[in-house]
Parts: C-alpha cells; sequence; structure tokens
C-alpha cells in the first residue's frame, strides 16, 4: 500500500489470521498464483 508496512509478524500468525483486509485479499490472491 503506496510502500506502507500495513500488518506484521509472525508469518504463520499473518497468514493464518490476517488482521487487515488488504492482507486478507492478498493473501487470497496468492493462492491462485
Amino acid at each position: 500500500r503506496q510502500g506502507r508496512v500495513v500488518e506484521y509478524g509472525d508469518v504463520d500468525e499473518v497468514f493464518d489470521h490476517p488482521q487487515q483486509e488488504y492482507t486478507r485479499e492478498l493473501a487470497s490472491a496468492s493462492l491462485y498464483i
């Protein structure tokens, strides 16, 4: 997001329980790549 960190933490925690909508959308899109 314009070079800003929107979420950080343990990799498993961020991907299993994202807090930000942007992170959820990004993670769901990466499943199709």
